[in-house]
């Protein structure tokens, strides 16, 4: 997973890039970078870690820029040389035919994002060359380019990776972004203008947006779990504000209510779910967790399971005299491999809680995503029963959201659009084990 940003001011945006990019962090914290236009070249800074170190020392007046924050590989990659000139490129996706592009076409090697760019240099221009990707590429993308044109974005033909543009309004401060999330945008003072639409290219300059290609679609298949786990709850995708989704999850959870104290949330991503649950059941709220920001961002990003398990303790610290003798419900996002929560409940019941329920406000991830660019251990609910689950966990109960109810809270989060996504539009592969097919 990554997240993306693409801006262009007429005045210095270099702040900008440095506040929207600080928001999409917890979209990939391996890897960080951004691209720039200087003179007739483009100048690219990456490193491992994240962003904020990279921009603290850069002067230069910047109004086109593009930025990334990857889990996966080094971002932005830039080619200084190709046929329609420079070029850098950041996206979040993943390539799933890359055998058969590189049989095909052996000049088209390296990182996921080092054959996109490399492909769309071949283009007779910059429209040609993105065309040529939903030709050859399949798998999910959202791409930001940068040439000396300016800003071209793409969305792959079903959407699944979320991609929105922003625009001032402000006397002053004339300016266009693109990005992961609508929060990035209206973190530098933006008006979420709409969804890139999929198998849209679309061009983002200082006043404005121009629409340049609709690639056929099959039709909208954006990833449900973005509403579980990946955006911030701040965020708004395809006119779903996050949180409230999640809210609606948690509500949802509340008719499976045992006799307890309290109900509390594991951050972040569970908070707003067992505010939700808090809300139907009537049961008081109470937070238990610290978070300890210097552990790291989200443990679900590292590659190997013993990361992921070492971070998850290291980044939340208990409360003892918040859990001690009480009968404790926890609600959470997901179970993947089961170690994170684990070594969570290990630490509530360390801390001296009589009983530790536990609710997931999404259904039992069983399926691996073929679109997940982060390898992952063996999924907990792929081989284990509910009630199997619950005794490894050591927990007094366990259940998750219906498939039916996880979809419900999502669409039901949806404010007067004139448009609303349906049912047929939320890729639940993982809960199902039916992905879309390019």
């Amino acid at each position: 997973m990554s997240g993306v940003l693409g801006v262009c001011f007429d005045s210095d945006c270099l702040g900008e890039l440095k506040r929207g990019s600080s928001v999409l962090q917890h979209r990939g914290d391996e890897w960080a970078g951004f691209s720039f236009l200087k003179g007739n070249k483009i100048e690219t800074v990456s490193g491992k870690g994240k962003i904020t170190p990279l921009l603290k020392d850069k002067t230069e007046e910047v109004q086109v820029a593009i930025t990334c924050l990857s889990q996966r590989d080094p971002q932005p990659v830039t080619l200084q040389e190709t046929k329609i000139g420079p070029l850098s490129l950041v996206f979040d996706g993943k390539i799933i035919n890359r055998e058969e592009v590189f049989e095909k076409f052996p000049y088209l090697s390296g990182t996921d994002a080092e054959v996109l760019i490399r492909l769309i240099g071949q283009g007779k221009d910059i429209l040609d060359g993105l065309k040529k990707v939903y030709q050859i590429i399949k798998g999910p993308f959202s791409l930001i380019l940068l040439s000396m044109e300016g800003i071209f974005a793409a969305r792959d033909i079903f959407g699944i990776k979320p991609l929105i543009l922003g625009r001032s309004f402000e006397a002053g401060a004339l300016g266009c972004a693109v990005a992961s999330e609508s929060i990035s945008l209206e973190h530098i003072g933006l008006r979420t203008i709409r969804d890139i639409k999929p198998g849209e290219i679309v061009k983002v300059e200082t006043t404005g947006f121009q629409s340049l290609e609709q690639i056929f679609s099959p039709g909208l298949m954006i990833c449900s779990f973005e509403y579980a786990y990946w955006a911030r709850p701040s965020s708004i995708i395809e006119s779903v504000p996050v949180g409230l989704s999640r809210y609606n999850a948690g509500m949802n959870l509340a008719s499976d209510c045992p006799d307890i104290d309290f109900v509390a949330g594991i951050p972040m991503s569970g908070n707003t779910a067992a505010e939700g649950f808090h809300f139907a059941s009537r049961v008081p709220y109470r937070s238990i967790f610290d978070f300890n920001i210097e552990a790291g961002g989200r443990s679900f990003l590292s590659f190997s399971s013993s990361q992921r398990a070492k971070r998850a303790r290291e980044k939340l610290l208990i409360m003892s005299w918040a859990v001690k003798d009480c009968r404790i419900l926890i609600v959470d996002d997901s179970i993947v491999e089961g170690n994170q929560t684990l070594s969570r409940i290990f630490l509530i019941e360390k801390a001296g809680a009589k009983e530790v329920h536990l609710r997931i406000a999404s259904p039992k991830m069983k399926y691996s995503c073929p679109f997940d660019s982060t390898p992952r251990g063996e999924l907990m609910a792929s081989t284990h029963s509910e009630e199997e689950m619950r005794k490894k966990l050591g927990l007094a109960s366990l259940s998750f959201n219906s498939i039916e109810g996880f979809e419900e809270s999502i669409i039901s989060a949806q404010k007067g659009r004139k448009n609303p996504i349906k049912h047929e539009n939320l890729c639940l592969g993982c809960f199902k084990g039916i992905f879309p097919e390019y």
